[in-house]
């Protein structure tokens, strides 16, 4: 890695091949891939700390900074979740017919599991209702089920900048680290604390519990060493020990960030430190290998949309299995998965990771295609925008 303003402004690869790995693991969790357990121990954590990561001190400079940044969570969070929750919301019927959803009782003769249930149609005020909800991220939809970490990615790293700003202008101090900290710790007590009570506090628990993430992120990449400093026996050393971490508590506890679920506080830390420290490791050794380090950089740059579109990807999954065995089609609507144990979970994965990447990359040629027209066409002559 290298050091900012020494080492030049090349783009640091690590941290996208490590939101890579992490996305990559959350689909594997999803699809019941047989380490799922190992996976929810750090897979989660590592995007907060990684957006920590990522932050830097200019955006709570200045009133320019803070608005840019802000507009930037904007259009990157809070646009896209009301978007795709406004689109799934508007299909719902129309999933219902397409047997995505189903208001048939034979799926509940055939599959099982905590998520498996009926869906009613929804009324045009019951869609209003919901898409007005979306622009206060507090709606939910089956197939947006992994939104929850867009909201509380964005009130999190609202919460962080803000608070970075007042500490800056009210006490007038130019490095907030030690405050930061110190309120990290304090936030970190508040949403365990909620976690033991249940307390939600209107979502922002989740806030409490990893505004020490983001923070431990910040601190990171202010601190960190290039890792050409590193002799290979370190690399290798770092890696073995945060992997045994992971494994020895992989059969002693099961963590839930989704739902602001984990043991203690300090195992919550544990394990994020040490996912952060395998995956930045084994980044390291992905970088050795072109083929494999570019894609996983092509995975790490295209996340959104694996968060956005891996749920609906699974169903044609659900689909050919519901075909070739000749099963009733509402079986399609089985949720997150129809097929467990075995090699299904490999068809769900490259599935689930593959389409939205390759949606994603699509996108960004056609948009790209847009941009190209209107800098031809010049000012005045501009084609009209895909948005996003």
């Amino acid at each position: 890695m290298q050091r900012a303003g020494i080492e030049g402004k090349a783009r640091d690869v690590s941290v996208d091949i490590i939101k890579g790995l992490g996305i990559a693991c959350m689909i594997a969790g999803h699809c019941g891939a047989p380490f799922t357990n190992f996976v929810y121990l750090f897979h989660m954590a590592i995007f907060f700390i990684a957006s920590g990561y990522c932050y830097k001190e200019k955006n709570a400079e200045s009133w320019r900074g803070l608005g840019h940044f802000l507009w930037r969570r904007i259009v990157t969070l809070w646009f896209p979740y009301v978007l795709w929750t406004t689109i799934y919301t508007a299909l719902h019927n129309v999933f219902i017919r397409l047997n995505v959803y189903t208001d048939n009782p034979l799926l509940l003769e055939y599959a099982s599991g905590p998520y498996i249930g009926l869906m009613d149609h929804m009324s045009r005020r019951t869609m209003l209702n919901t898409a007005l909800a979306a622009l206060r991220m507090e709606a939910n939809t089956q197939l947006g089920g992994a939104f929850w970490f867009l909201v509380t990615l964005f009130e999190l790293s609202v919460s962080y900048v803000l608070i970075d700003y007042l500490l800056r202008k009210l006490l007038r101090c130019k490095d907030t680290a030690f405050l930061q900290t110190f309120l990290s710790i304090v936030f970190l007590a508040t949403g365990y604390r909620c976690y033991l009570t249940g307390n939600q506090v209107t979502g922002f628990d989740k806030v409490f519990s990893y505004y020490i993430l983001f923070h431990g992120g910040y601190l990171l990449r202010r601190f960190r060493v290039n890792s050409r400093e590193r002799s290979e026996i370190w690399h290798a050393i770092l890696f073995a020990v945060a992997f045994a971490v992971l494994l020895w508590n992989n059969p002693r506890m099961h963590l839930e960030l989704g739902s602001n679920s984990y043991v203690t506080p300090a195992y919550l830390l544990l394990n994020s430190a040490a996912g952060w420290v395998f995956l930045y490791e084994l980044a390291h050794y992905i970088q050795k290998i072109a083929w494999l380090k570019k894609l996983m950089v092509v995975v790490g740059q295209n996340t959104m949309g694996v968060v956005i579109l891996h749920f609906l990807s699974f169903k044609l999954v659900n689909l050919a299995g519901v075909l070739v065995e000749r099963k009733p089609l509402c079986l399609v609507a089985a949720f997150p998965v129809l097929y467990q144990g075995g090699v299904w979970w490999i068809a769900y994965f490259v599935v689930g990771l593959g389409l939205p990447v390759c949606a994603s990359l699509a996108w960004k040629w056609v948009k790209g295609k847009v941009m190209a027209g209107r800098r031809l066409k010049g000012p005045g002559k501009s084609i009209p925008s895909l948005g996003g």
